[in-house]
């Protein structure tokens, strides 16, 4: 069974980013559950962590659409170097 803001996870992961229009009361509950997502996808945190990439989800409001966009970032170090 799929999960509720589990299709905009996906959506952000395959392009890097989404627009979801949605009711503005509703916001900060869409948006809880895109982190909610991102933070439970052990897959896409194991890919990343192997490939020394950090990610940052963001996130933008105007009138009824909410934005989200994910940046990749190579790191500096690889941890596991050290």
């Amino acid at each position: 069974m799929a999960r509720k803001y589990e299709a905009i996870w996906n959506r952000i992961k395959q392009t890097g980013s989404a627009k979801v229009v949605i009711s503005p009361h509703i916001y900060s509950t869409v948006k809880k559950g895109v982190i909610t997502e991102k933070c439970n996808d052990i897959t896409f945190k194991l890919a990343m962590d192997n490939s020394c990439i950090s990610t940052e989800l963001n996130h933008t409001f105007d009138g009824n659409m909410i934005t989200f966009t994910l940046t990749k970032n190579k790191r500096k170090i690889n941890l596991g170097d050290l």
